[in-house]
């Protein structure tokens, strides 16, 4: 099969994130919240209302969900649609960060990862639910592109975007640690 031109490339890769941002936005407050997601909508509420987070590390994970979440509830209210707007937004820009891929995956590659990240029924649920899965997907993908990006072109400013990256994996979820101990001897071989 050809190899798309960039154009062309550029174009289906942006026709996949629309349909994953349609599988990711519709419908997004259909759901009941599930436990989880109202402990969570508590935290934001209290950043909000009170002014205040206290991390508990023995009960609840990081605080980057709360913070991100807060200006969206601020924006639109206290509805699912709100709680759940963050996850979607960064479940769907998940979806072309494969394109950084491209050198190594080429046009054919990058759009069928994409489009099967598009379309995963595990990443559209955990894109709609208000829990600290996506952000973990997200951030570990972007850390694995920026080191990527690091070692294709030898510059700094990747590097920093995958140790901002990490540092946003921690701010998510403590099993970050577990994440690393995997992905160290995966960059080093």
């Amino acid at each position: 099969m050809k190899e798309p031109k960039n154009w062309a490339g550029l174009l289906a890769l942006l026709a996949i994130t629309t349909l994953g941002a349609y599988l990711r936005f519709d419908d997004l407050g259909l759901k009941p919240f599930h436990h989880d997601e109202g402990v969570n909508a508590w935290f934001v509420n209290e950043i909000i209302e009170k002014f205040r987070y206290r991390y508990n590390p023995r009960y609840y994970h990081g605080p980057f969900l709360y913070y991100i979440t807060a200006p969206f509830v601020m924006l639109f209210g206290k509805t699912p649609e709100a709680i759940r707007y963050a996850p979607a937004l960064l479940g769907t820009l998940t979806i072309p960060l494969i394109g950084i891929f491209k050198p190594r995956l080429g046009w054919l590659g990058v759009l069928a990862a994409a489009l099967l990240m598009a379309i995963a029924p595990i990443d559209v649920y955990f894109s709609k639910t208000a829990i600290h899965e996506i952000y973990n997907s997200t951030f570990n993908l972007s850390m694995v592109a920026c080191f990527y990006l690091y070692w294709r072109s030898g510059k700094r400013l990747p590097l920093y975007g995958a140790f901002l990256s990490l540092a946003l994996l921690f701010a998510t979820k403590e099993t970050t640690a577990i994440t690393v101990v995997a992905m160290v001897p995966a960059i080093v071989l």
